[in-house]
């Protein structure tokens, strides 16, 4: 199986899961993917319907694919926004939060997510220009928290929902009320 499956499956128990939390069953449950990753977004929205979980609407911010684009500036300005939303309390850690990695409690996934949310930050790196062979390199930001060989990916997927949550409310009216479900 080739990981965008894999991590489908992954995304469908998480929903799945979401919905046997007190006061979930009915609930309209909002994905919002990685759109940067080509049609792995769209696998997901696949698996979902497949599965027939109902009420699961899609946040749909990309031209090119489902999901929401993160780039180098993006990353910048959620790090800081998910930073400034922990520090006032506006973000918080549901006391029944949902861990279906089985390698994992749910205690430990709230330990990863602030370990890699504490990893994610600014670094300078000597980059050559796009589309320049013999451009100068220059010193550009990169935020991220992969450096080391760590991963940020449960740190990207906190930041991305978020952000996703403040985009959904915003653009309701105009974009996203009359939205049909995955399934």
């Amino acid at each position: 199986m080739h990981a965008p499956t894999l991590h489908s499956d992954v995304v469908v128990r998480h929903v799945a899961a979401l919905r046997e939390v007190p006061g979930l069953k009915g609930a309209d449950i909002i994905i919002v993917p990685e759109s940067n990753s080509g049609f792995d977004s769209q696998i997901y929205c696949l698996a979902l319907q497949k599965s027939e979980i109902t009420r699961v609407f899609v946040m749909d911010e990309d031209t090119k694919h489902v999901g929401i684009r993160s780039t180098n500036s993006s990353k910048k300005r959620m790090a800081i926004l998910m930073s400034l939303a922990l520090q006032n309390k506006m973000v918080k850690f549901h006391p029944l939060m949902v861990c279906t990695a089985e390698e994992f409690t749910a205690e430990d996934m709230r330990n990863l997510i602030i370990q890699q949310l504490s990893d994610f930050k600014c670094k300078m790196k000597m980059q050559k220009a796009r589309g320049e062979d013999d451009g100068e390199p220059r010193w550009v930001e990169i935020y991220s928290g992969k450096f080391g060989g760590r991963k940020d990916d449960h740190a990207m997927g906190m930041m991305i929902n978020y952000i996703g949550h403040v985009v959904y409310i915003q653009k309701y009216d105009e974009i996203y009320r009359d939205k049909k479900p995955l399934y």
